[in-house]
């Protein structure tokens, strides 16, 4: 049982080694900005969350933001 649980957990590892995903606090409140912080950076596509410099990410967050509204 122990080692299909590690066999388990080194596949989700694996499957998720190159996304940046970020976790959420447990908090009192669903409005706290550290509940919607990684909500919304989670929400993100892979590609736009994968930049590496600043001006990269705001016109594609910019771009991305105007299709969606």
């Amino acid at each position: 049982m122990e080692e299909a649980q590690r066999a388990a957990s080194e596949c989700e590892r694996l499957r998720h080694e190159h996304s940046v995903l970020v976790t959420r606090p447990h908090t009192g409140s669903v409005y706290a900005f550290a509940v919607h912080g990684p909500m919304v950076w989670n929400s993100l596509p892979d590609d736009l969350r994968a930049q590496q410099d600043y001006e990269s990410f705001r016109k594609g967050l910019k771009t991305w933001l105007f299709s969606r509204y």
